[in-house]
């Protein structure tokens, strides 16, 4: 019983590579190369190249080509970039950089460096000497208490003598 055992634990390790794995490299192994592999090539291969392969590319092939595709590039194609491409660039690109666009620059940047920009500038630094400082130096006398160094000499003293 321990032969039998021994003799049972040798047998599948060596039947199986040298058994039944040469005969199905050697058998059905070569048959399936030569055999059915080279009627594939020859038979049904050649056809599908020469057979279909040649009519798809013949007939709708170059329809596609030069048909519908020549159509999109020439059709819609030079539409779309010469088309609605420029118009946004012209149209609705420019007006945002010259219309609203300057308008908004423009306006507020000058109307407060020309409009209010330059009487709020005058009023508080000059406003004394040259606009508001007159009025206060010879009305109320305000000014020559609290400046009685540079608005008599700046301030009251050109309008009094002008």
């Amino acid at each position: 019983m321990s032969h039998r055992m021994e003799a049972q634990t040798v047998r599948p390790g060596l039947p199986e590579s040298e058994g039944p794995g040469l005969p199905e490299s050697e058998g059905p192994g070569l048959p399936e190369s030569e055999g059915p592999g080279l009627p594939e090539s020859e038979g049904p291969g050649p056809p599908e190249s020469e057979g279909p392969g040649l009519p798809e590319r013949e007939g709708p092939g170059p329809p596609e080509s030069e048909g519908p595709g020549l159509p999109e590039s020439e059709g819609p194609g030079p539409p779309e970039s010469e088309g609605p491409g420029l118009p946004e660039s012209e149209g609705p690109g420019l007006p945002e950089s010259e219309g609203p666009g300057l308008p908004e620059t423009v306006r507020p940047g000058l109307p407060e460096s020309e409009g209010p920009g330059l009487p709020e500038t005058v009023r508080p630094g000059l406003p004394e000497s040259e606009g508001p400082g007159l009025p206060e130096s010879e009305g109320p006398g305000l000014p020559e208490t609290v400046r009685p160094g540079l608005p008599e000499s700046e301030g009251p003293g050109l309008p009094e003598t002008v």
